[in-house]
């Protein structure tokens, strides 16, 4: 997961699956939602380290723009809910823009996406002992949930930004 974060831009999925396949329940959670955390702490450490060049290369201009708002938002719960919505890994570099600290931020991703992450991983250690039928329905199942979240991404993506940016407008009047 930390090279899946940092550095591969491959799903993450197929590694949680993997982590449950390869080590069982426990000790693939533990691997797997370790590295997830360590992958997106370091991703923001790195944005925060490097900075907004580094992640304009790495991002691109267009999105590090349309991210920029965020990166004013420090509250836990914010970040929370953003780490919730399927926004890719994004989030974790943008995070090294904001001023949330890092400790804050590897709890949010613990908190966020961790109990997801685990359900994952149990699909992967469950799938090994299952007959072909079981299996080929449990993929069905997955198939269909990822094609409804694909189909609905416009709209959970608009709902997200909207929620960042009504966010972003509080934090900027309070300031004020």
């Amino acid at each position: 997961n930390v090279t899946q974060i940092v550095v591969a831009p491959i799903p993450g999925y197929p590694v949680q699956v993997l982590g449950g396949i390869l080590f069982g329940l426990i000790p693939g959670s533990i691997i797997t939602v370790g590295g997830l955390v360590v992958g997106g702490t370091l991703a923001a450490w790195l944005g925060r380290w490097l900075g907004r060049p580094w992640l304009e290369k790495r991002l691109g201009t267009e999105t590090l723009e349309h991210w920029g708002q965020v990166a004013h938002i420090d509250s836990f719960w914010t970040w929370w809910i953003i780490l919730l919505i399927p926004f890719g890994d994004i989030p974790y570099f943008i995070a090294g823009l904001s001023r949330i600290r890092l400790s804050l931020f590897a709890l949010a991703i613990l908190t966020s996406r961790g109990p997801f992450t685990v359900l994952i991983v149990w699909m992967g250690d469950r799938v090994t002992g299952l007959p072909l039928t079981w299996i080929a329905s449990s993929i069905a199942v997955v198939v269909v949930i990822v094609i409804i979240g694909f189909s609905q991404a416009r709209r959970i993506e608009a709902w997200g930004r909207a929620y960042v940016d009504r966010r972003v407008a509080d934090k900027i009047s309070q300031s004020k």
